[in-house]
């Protein structure tokens, strides 16, 4: 048997939303540590509102495959991280008082 390279789209993808779910835990993560809590559920909340608009303007306007696995896919994986970021953000905060 030959060993491969792996390269092609699904390891990249997989990179990428590796990538956005890390990004979106680290913003995410900051805001929950210097803000209060509602402050930072509501940022997160303006967050997922402007995440479903723009993947529901893709949708609307027929947007091409790789604008489309960004909206649709990326994103939301982004908004995600971002959850569970703030979450620990939040906790550490708590924790810390």
């Amino acid at each position: 048997m030959r060993t491969q390279l792996v390269t092609g789209l699904p390891p990249l993808l997989l990179l990428f939303m590796i990538a956005a779910f890390c990004v979106g835990a680290g913003i995410f993560y900051r805001v929950g540590m210097r803000r209060r809590s509602h402050v930072a559920m509501i940022s997160w909340g303006v967050a997922g509102a402007l995440v479903m608009a723009i993947g529901w303007g893709a949708y609307a306007v027929q947007a091409p495959p790789v604008a489309a696995i960004f909206t649709g896919l990326i994103l939301p994986i982004w908004l995600f991280g971002g959850l569970l970021g703030m979450i620990v953000g939040l906790a550490r905060q708590a924790l810390r008082k």
